[in-house]
């Protein structure tokens, strides 16, 4: 969510001349956004480990 939020409060700093501001907002998406998804990548695999089935393993699918 907070990428979302940093890529709004970006797009609008861009929009308005505020280079400074679209430059920290775009760093800070970029890195909430990869970091979340990292997250849930992690998460997936942790639960799938705990299961003992691989990733592409679709059971109950």
């Amino acid at each position: 969510m907070v990428g979302i939020a940093a890529l709004g409060a970006t797009l609008t700093a861009a929009g308005s001349g505020f280079r400074g501001w679209a430059t920290i907002g775009a760093i800070v998406c970029v890195v909430s956004l990869l970091g979340g998804s990292g997250w849930l990548i992690l998460e997936h695999r942790r639960i799938k480990a705990k299961e003992g089935l691989s990733l592409t393993d679709q059971v109950g699918h």
